[in-house]
């Protein structure tokens, strides 16, 4: 008996074990690799977004720090007015209201309480805070950058900008960042791969004031 075309000895058509793609196994496990950095993210409470307007949009809601410079004015009433440095204790002092904390708080926040404090004072005092100098939004950066230091950025600023500001790295960078964190009163640490956030394959996420960068 002859056997059927194709199926050698006149057996059944063999069946070859398939096996994973080159091309497919990469892509599962750069989508591991996205997968995990993502949860990392996420614990440390970091924000994981592109760069685009909605994130600067996101972030435009600054808090004061230490070394700020707050101009506040109340309206009809000049001799109340006052331009303050937030002192390393994170207050300001202001006529009638005394000291104030503000170190953390939007301005908004702090226009809000002294004119509850002034209403004891001043009928229905109309005030204003205004941050005249943005002094307390400081990054670290150290390791295999052209310029180390301290860096004070007036603006969001992402990974990569940051990277920026120093002049890039050196020749013997291996290309890796540890980003250092101070996260609910405790030291975080997370590592970036600075080659495949230049690729887009990882978020470019935005440095915070007091973050430190150790660039290998």
């Amino acid at each position: 008996m002859r056997g059927r075309a194709g199926s050698p000895g006149g057996g059944f058509p063999q069946h070859k074990e398939k096996h994973m793609s080159s091309a497919p196994r990469r892509q599962f496990v750069s989508l591991l690799r996205l997968a995990v950095t993502a949860l990392a993210l996420a614990a440390l409470a970091l924000p994981a977004v592109a760069q685009t307007e909605e994130p600067l949009e996101a972030m435009a809601e600054y808090t004061v720090g230490v070394e700020d410079l707050l101009e506040i004015r109340v309206w009809g009433e000049t001799e109340l007015g006052a331009t303050v440095r937030v002192r390393p204790d994170g207050k300001i002092t202001v006529p009638l209201v005394n000291d104030l904390y503000v170190k953390g708080r939007t301005t908004e926040e702090i226009r809000a309480d002294i004119s509850a404090k002034l209403e004891s004072f001043v009928r229905n005092p109309n005030v204003t805070v205004i941050l005249n100098e943005l002094n307390s939004f400081k990054i670290y950066v150290l390791g295999e950058v052209q310029a180390q230091g301290v860096f004070a950025l007036q603006r969001p600023t992402t990974i990569l900008q940051a990277v920026a500001i120093t002049g890039g790295l050196t020749v013997y960078s291996k290309k890796s960042i540890t980003l250092i964190r101070r996260a609910g009163g405790e030291e975080v640490r997370l590592v970036l791969d600075y080659k495949r956030i230049l690729k887009g394959e990882d978020p470019n996420i935005f440095v915070e004031p007091g973050d430190t960068l150790i660039v290998e």
